[in-house]
């Protein structure tokens, strides 16, 4: 098993109500890219505005190492991948 550093760049795939909290608590230590395919919802993120409420506009706007993204190129140098998926 691989061991994180400090330094280690995170993927989290999906920005649902596990994803995004999940993207959003690993850039409180790691660099972390979310990314999701719906491009509005990560405006909106980006906007500190989350439509499932799993994180307040404070919490999005609070420095941390977590960026979002619709860009798959974006994930290009990850070196950790982890997959959220719809369960509705």
């Amino acid at each position: 098993m691989k061991h994180l550093s400090p330094q280690s760049r995170i993927a989290v795939l999906g920005l649902g109500y596990v994803g995004l909290p999940l993207a959003h608590a690993l850039g409180q230590k790691y660099p972390t890219v979310g990314f999701d395919i719906n491009r509005e919802r990560v405006v909106a993120i980006c906007q500190g505005k989350d439509a499932n409420l799993a994180l307040t506009q404070e919490q999005l706007q609070a420095p941390t190492q977590a960026r979002y993204t619709p860009e798959p190129s974006d994930l290009a140098g990850c070196e950790i991948y982890i997959v959220t998926a719809p369960t509705r």
